[in-house]
């Protein structure tokens, strides 16, 4: 009988084991033009629901890429809008657009 509720536990601990490794995974740092084409849906009013909360409220590994997530974060910020259906100002819209150009434009 204690052989039958020791075999539990460890399939017990092997399954949460795995659900840990599977759900724990961070998904990898979008690439730069993954990032430049999600600023320019958001400008544009497309992209999933939580798409660019997603990005502008998850920090990402890479440097680079985190400074870049900073700057739009930063938008909402420096340029709240006074509306509650719009995330950011007219102004901040234009910061977006600005870095959207940045980042467009050929290495």
């Amino acid at each position: 009988m204690n052989w039958i509720i020791l075999i539990g536990v460890f399939a017990a601990v092997a399954l949460i084991g795995l659900a840990a490794k599977k759900f724990g995974k961070r998904p990898p740092d979008p690439s730069i033009e993954e990032i430049t084409k999600l600023i320019a849906d958001f400008i544009e009013g497309k992209g999933g629901p939580y798409d660019w909360d997603d990005f502008v409220t998850l920090p990402l590994q890479n440097p680079d890429r985190e400074k870049i997530r900073k700057e739009c974060f930063e938008i909402y910020h420096n340029y709240p809008s006074k509306k509650k259906t719009e995330w950011c100002s007219e102004e901040g819209m234009q910061q977006l657009r600005k870095l959207y150009a940045q980042l467009s434009k050929p290495a």
